[in-house]
This record gives structure tokens, sequence and C-alpha cells, in this order.
């Protein structure tokens, strides 16, 4: 069922970005800081956006149906969570997005983010949801003119192409 959820979650996250990209405009000159800095928020913006008529819609390719559930607290590890329903079972994979310039080197975690992870994975009565990191490689493309500067973030194939890592596997190989 993971598998499967994994492959729906990366079909789904595919079609998100396949006719348009995130893209902002400013009426007044930006340094590139601000331009990183607005990437994260502007991508989960984007995706959380496009994401849930997209889940529904895929849902009638398959034999399991998609549901996105967008939570109301800041203080959820996810951004978006996508249950995935079979006949035999069911699957929540709670997305967390991380934006990643390809043009900056260095990335930093967001350290609310890894204590999230270990207090999910420490409880004994977890069954049927794994957290999911989707790291959006983008790369940023400014035009700066006399209007202002307009931003369109390309987000990077190499995106979708994640492989799965779970805490026990990662915690085996050490």
């Amino acid at each position: 069922m993971l598998e499967q959820s994994l492959s729906d979650l990366r079909s789904c996250l595919r079609l998100v970005f396949v006719d348009s990209m995130p893209e902002a405009a400013f009426d007044c000159e930006r340094s590139d800081r601000p331009i990183s800095e607005i990437a994260g928020r502007l991508i989960e913006d984007f995706v959380l956006r496009k994401l849930p008529p997209i889940a529904v819609g895929f849902q009638n390719r398959i034999s399991q149906s998609l549901a996105v559930a967008i939570p109301t607290s800041g203080r959820t590890i996810e951004d978006f969570r996508l249950t995935c329903h079979s006949s035999a079972s069911s699957m929540e994979l709670l997305v967390d997005i991380k934006g990643h310039n390809q043009q900056r080197s260095g990335s930093r975690p967001n350290l609310a983010s890894i204590r999230k992870c270990v207090e999910f994975y420490g409880d004994p009565n977890l069954t049927g949801q794994e957290i999911v990191i989707f790291f959006c490689r983008y790369q940023p493309r400014v035009q700066r003119n006399a209007g202002g500067t307009q931003l369109l973030y390309e987000v990077l194939p190499e995106s979708f192409d994640e492989q799965p890592c779970h805490p026990d596997s990662v915690a085996r190989s050490h």
C-alpha cells in the first residue's frame, strides 16, 4: 500500500507543475535573498491550490481513491495530508513541502520539523501513516526591468524522483 501511495503522490505532484510554475511579480527591485526566501512559501501555496482537484480527478484512473486535507494549524508536521483508500486498506501520507534553490549551495534544515519527526515515529501506536518530504528543487528565473521584478520558479524534474527513506531502514544502516 505504501509504494502505491507514494507512486500516486509523485504522479499528482508532477501534474501540479505540468502546465505552469509558481511565479510572483513585484513593482520594485528585489535582491537575490528575498527571491530564495519567498520561494518555499510560494511553492507550498501553489501546490496547496492546485493539488486537491488533481487528486480527486486522479482517483478515477486507479483502483484506489485519494483525498487531500490541508491543516488549519501551523503546528502540524504536514503541509497537506494525502489519504489513499483501497478496498483492502488505507494509508495517510503527511507531506511536508521543502523548497531548495539549486543555484545556492547549502540548505538549513528546519529543526522544528526534525523534532516533530522524532516524536511522530516514536509513537508506539503509529499505524497507517507516513511522513513524506517533498524536496522541491527549483531554479529561480528573474527578470528585472523598469517596472519591477518578475520571478518564475522552475521546478526541476528530479524533484519527483526521490526514493523513500523510512526511519527504520536508516537506523539499520548505521
